[in-house]
């Protein structure tokens, strides 16, 4: 298994993500909700998340994004995608659909026993096949967002392209990239 590199993997997410979204609002793909709350457990003082720094950044991405949901202990590829559906849907959502594609109890928790399952998908039918039903599955949920609130068309052209964009990155057929 290639080790995850979060320095590259938030790099690739953050050439998806804008500057600040005053509709949502957010800025760089971190809500002010997020933020507010990473202040609080930080003991700082609550600010507009137009304010937030690239260390705060990249720490919360770290912290809330990657480790927390346990993608660091997936293969790199996989962890990319992973990463950036879960900065796209929330990291929730995703792994429920990670668990959905590796067989497992679909609780939005990647645990030991994700964790086996993943492995065990991998073994049986190599990275690229679970790379490539995420990607599907990812277009899939991004079709249903719509489905489900129309207001959302708008943005499914920039998600699809996004997903495509993705998917090249993380394609084994790229050396050096996954």
């Amino acid at each position: 298994m290639t080790k995850p590199d979060f320095d590259s993997i938030l790099g690739t997410t953050l050439g998806y993500e804008g500057g600040y979204n005053p509709k949502d609002p957010s800025n760089k793909g971190i809500h002010q909700k997020t933020y507010d709350a990473w202040r609080t457990s930080m003991k700082l003082p609550k600010q507009d998340v137009r304010n937030i720094s690239n260390d705060e950044l990249k720490t919360i991405y770290k912290r809330e994004f990657f480790e927390s949901p346990k993608y660091d202990k997936l293969p790199h590829g996989v962890a990319g995608l992973m990463f950036d559906f879960g900065v796209n849907a929330g990291p929730g959502n995703a792994t429920k659909v990670l668990q959905k594609i590796v067989g497992a109890k679909t609780d939005g928790v990647l645990g030991p026993n994700t964790q086996f399952a993943v492995e065990k998908f991998i073994v049986d039918n190599g990275e690229e096949a679970l790379k490539e039903r995420l990607y599907n599955s990812r277009i899939k949920y991004a079709q249903l967002r719509v489905q489900q609130n129309p207001e959302n068309e708008q943005y499914l052209k920039g998600w699809t392209n996004r997903i495509n964009s993705i998917r090249q990155k993380y394609s084994s057929k790229n050396k050096g990239l996954v």
